[in-house]
């Protein structure tokens, strides 16, 4: 029997099947170790995604967690301004400039009272000014009465009349009536009378080119009751609150009116100043939404 070979030995020599056989090797080992590498690195490549995943999910949550919480407290700042800080603003500077008008505002103790849920977050020292303010306002009205009871009277003596009053009259005929000084705010003011009147004009009218002063007083008529009248000039006014001037320090009563209107308008100065900080805070966007309160439908 002869040995058989196979048609492709004899074709192909020993030397160079052995090379086929080593680079078919290569080539299956290669493709093998290609598909173990997809395999591995598809698994890296799906953690690492699943990982930015992840951390896109946290970011994007504490940038809506941020924005909610911001939003929260502009609208917190825009409430507390609009229900808050802007009416004790009024009461502050009423309670720093004696010629401010009269005003029917609430009270801070009528807002602690209305919405505590707002009042809490005003800061302990602005909430410690407010009442300051109040406690001072009311001892205030404790020597207001009797202060104003003896101007009266000294009016009754000094003028023909009761309840004086002083008229300040402009040069300008634009302008010709420039208001009424109340003898007692100027007595509060701690100014002199001159002083007192000179800001007086400049306020009204800073191009103001002259001025003059009447005096008036409600005197008696004889169909009975009384009649507001003029009673003094420029002159006579001056003297009027020169003498009455001296008349109110000489009594306790209108010492202690002026000494404690000082002290409310250094703590009025002070609690405008902080309302000034708190109203330059971010604040919502004014909107026509209600305004959350306790017992609101919409909330």
């Amino acid at each position: 029997m002869g040995s058989r070979c196979s048609p492709m030995r004899s074709i192909i020599p020993g030397r160079i099947r052995t090379h086929l056989a080593f680079y078919a090797g290569l080539l299956v080992g290669g493709g093998v170790s290609l598909v173990i590498y997809i395999l591995v690195f598809a698994a890296f490549l799906s953690g690492v995604l699943q990982a930015l995943v992840a951390f896109g999910t946290l970011a994007l949550a504490i940038a809506t967690s941020y924005i909610t919480v911001r939003d929260r407290g502009e609208a917190l700042a825009r409430e507390l301004a609009d229900r808050v800080y802007v009416p004790m603003r009024i009461k502050a500077r009423g309670w720093s400039n004696p010629n401010s008008p009269p005003n029917v505002l609430p009270t801070w103790t009528q807002l602690t009272d209305t919405i505590p849920y707002l009042t809490l977050h005003v800061p302990s020292h602005i909430q410690k000014l407010f009442v300051s303010a109040e406690a001072l306002e009311r001892d205030n009205w404790t020597y207001t009465t009797p202060t104003i009871l003896l101007i009266n009277e000294y009016s009754k003596n000094a003028t023909p009349g009761t309840n004086p009053k002083i008229f300040v009259r402009g040069a300008s005929k634009d302008l010709p009536f420039l208001g009424e000084i109340d003898p007692a705010r100027v007595w509060i003011s701690g100014k002199t009378f001159d002083q007192y009147v000179t800001d007086f004009v400049k306020d009204r009218d800073p191009l103001s080119k002259g001025w003059h002063l009447e005096l008036s007083a409600d005197v008696p008529v004889p169909a009975g009751g009384t009649k507001p009248q003029q009673v003094g000039a420029t002159k006579e006014t001056s003297e009027f609150m020169a003498d009455l001037f001296k008349l109110l320090e000489s009594k306790s009563d209108s010492r202690n009116y002026r000494e404690k209107y000082r002290e409310l308008a250094e703590v009025g100065r002070a609690a405008y100043d902080e309302i000034e900080k708190q109203l330059r805070k971010p604040v919502a966007p004014m909107t026509s939404t209600p305004a959350i309160v306790p017992g609101n439908p919409f909330r």
